[in-house]
């Protein structure tokens, strides 16, 4: 027979492994619902996996505070996200920004700065956001 601390050892090992398979279907959930978001505002395209990835992940760090807690304090203020060429940027952008404006559940942002340092990549970003918001 085992011993009360091998039991709650036990109940503690399994109550850790079903967290973190919650965790994990949560992800999933949400991967699809910026999936779903993406084929739909870009009329039909699919995301490249790290688009997705990087959308929840800045989605996930704004929403933690200062200490690192998830879901505690406020949002973050501002972030700073850099691309490089041929990465998908103004798709990833415009889901970036949708998912700030659109949180369920959760507060989210009444404004989106995006600053660039090209008119023209300004006029595409703005062309293809817009885009992105109006189908969505």
């Amino acid at each position: 027979r085992s011993s009360p601390t091998q039991e709650t050892a036990g109940s503690v090992a399994k109550s850790t492994v079903e967290a973190k398979h919650a965790v994990r279907d949560a992800k999933a959930g949400q991967r699809e619902v910026l999936r779903s978001a993406f084929v739909s505002g870009t009329g039909g395209k699919e995301p490249w996996p790290h688009q997705l990835e990087a959308v929840q992940r800045i989605v996930e760090t704004l929403h933690h505070d200062g200490d690192g807690a998830a879901g505690e304090g406020k949002l973050r203020r501002n972030a700073l996200v850099q691309h490089g060429t041929g990465s998908g940027k103004s798709n990833t952008m415009a889901l970036l920004t949708w998912s700030l404006r659109t949180l369920q559940g959760r507060e989210s942002y009444a404004a989106v700065i995006i600053l660039s340092d090209r008119r023209q990549l300004d006029r595409q970003l703005g062309d293809t956001i817009c885009s992105f918001l109006c189908r969505n």
